[in-house]
């Protein structure tokens, strides 16, 4: 049984298939929207149920009140300019890191040279106390150099003794 060759008699007019068909589109629409509307009915009721009571909107602009909070627009501009403030402050600070980094270098660098100068100095101090051992190795010398010239001198004035 096809869809066209079934009719229907309703009131004494004929309906085919294709009328069937889209009665009962229209049937089932017609049926979708009041179903919508009514749930959307329904919803707006308990949207009215769930009002705020009057002594819960007074609580909340009391807490308002004594928040102060037509304050609060004052109060965040200094918050930014006070921020402002800390971001050059940190600006600043990690110029004065770089700088410290390079103060760090050259006292490092300068610990370098003061102890090759350290090394030097005890160089030249362990030279100079050879120098001066040397020093009076050579006085001695020249002293009996001396006293041998003197004896000599003597001895050549007075070949005999007498």
């Amino acid at each position: 049984m096809a869809l066209e060759d079934t009719e229907l008699n309703v009131g004494g007019v004929k309906l085919t298939g294709v009328y069937i068909a889209l009665v009962a589109t229209l049937v089932s629409s017609i049926g979708g929207v009041i179903w919508t509307a009514s749930s959307l009915y329904g919803r707006l009721e308990s949207l009215e149920d769930d009002q705020i009571p009057e002594d819960r909107i007074v609580s909340i602009e009391t807490q308002m009140q004594e928040n102060n909070v037509s304050e609060l627009g004052a109060k965040l501009a200094t918050l930014g300019t006070n921020l402002e403030q800390i971001l050059q402050s940190q600006g600043e600070l990690l110029e004065l890191r770089t700088q410290v980094i390079d103060v760090e270098q050259t006292v490092a660098e300068m610990k370098a040279t003061v102890t090759s100068a350290e090394l030097v100095v005890n160089t030249v101090e362990t030279f100079e106390g050879r120098l001066s051992s040397y020093e009076a190795r050579f006085d001695k010398q020249d002293r009996e150099a001396d006293d041998l010239w003197r004896a000599i001198d003597d001895v050549s004035s007075n070949p005999l003794g007498n």
